[in-house]
């Protein structure tokens, strides 16, 4: 979202505070980067919030997350094209859905209106973005309102909320039909999905058998039942090697062992 349009905050009651709506992928979210910049001269800060929206895509409820910095109105430029994207810090903003439309709010700490003194955000000349758009809210009425005339300037910065994928994997010698040590593994990829033939017994000079299982790293769980490739066996030739001893089992090219 992004261009070269704008819109005001903070310089008249109507116009109070502003905001832009997006439709979020659910990641957890660290920070916005946001364009702001002023006109005139104030002298408070700018603060950002995050906030759940309404059936009509508006604000609603108390914030779910409030930025842990604010931005200086001393230090915007007062001219947009010399003004770089100012960054909103969030913590802990781990429990935004997935294909939710959520709101930026940016408020002015004041809590004033004031004409000559005020700020502006960045975005497009028009309504381009499908998934949500810029808002502004009357302290008048007590009501937020969408600005179909412009798109804010925004990018929202998240990370992956998936911090322990290990958890997950180190339980595959537990699963049902693994009752031996893990020897061999070759996989291949498509998509978020990994499809494995896993070899599992005490040696190739013992019994081993090759199954199939799957696993999803959105999820970060096993799909598959583990079904039986070839029953268990003893190796013979060169058992070292695993897989080519097995069925005629070979691994594909460029996969994983």
């Amino acid at each position: 979202m992004g261009g070269a349009g704008a819109s005001n905050f903070g310089n008249a009651a109507t116009s109070l505070s502003g905001g832009q709506t997006w439709t979020h992928d659910g990641s957890a979210v660290t920070s916005v980067n946001v364009k702001i910049w002023k006109t005139g001269a104030p002298t408070d800060n700018v603060t950002a919030a995050i906030y759940a929206t309404n059936v009509g895509g508006l604000p609603t409820g108390s914030a779910l997350y409030t930025s842990t910095n604010t931005i200086s109105g001393t230090t915007l430029n007062t001219v947009s094209g010399a003004q770089g994207l100012s960054t909103f810090n969030f913590s802990g903003a781990t429990t935004l859905a997935a294909s939710t439309k959520y709101a930026l709010t940016l408020t002015r700490s004041s809590g004033a209106a004031d004409a000559s003194n005020y700020y502006r955000a960045g975005g497009d000349a028009a309504d381009t973005y499908a998934g949500g758009t810029a808002l502004s809210f009357s302290s008048t009425s007590g009501n937020w309102s969408t600005n179909t005339s412009t798109d804010y300037t925004l990018t929202v910065i998240s990370s992956p909320t998936d911090t322990a994928p290990e958890s997950a994997w180190a339980s595959i010698a537990t699963r049902t039909g693994f009752t031996t040590a893990i020897l061999n593994i070759a996989a291949y990829q498509v998509g978020n999905v990994i499809h494995m033939l896993v070899q599992d017994g005490t040696g190739p000079a013992t019994l081993v058998a090759t199954k199939y299982l799957s696993f999803d790293m959105a999820t970060d769980t096993f799909l598959a039942t583990t079904e039986t490739v070839s029953a268990a066996q003893i190796l013979t030739g060169t058992a070292a090697s695993g897989w080519n001893n097995v069925a005629g089992i070979v691994p594909a090219a460029g996969a994983c062992q």
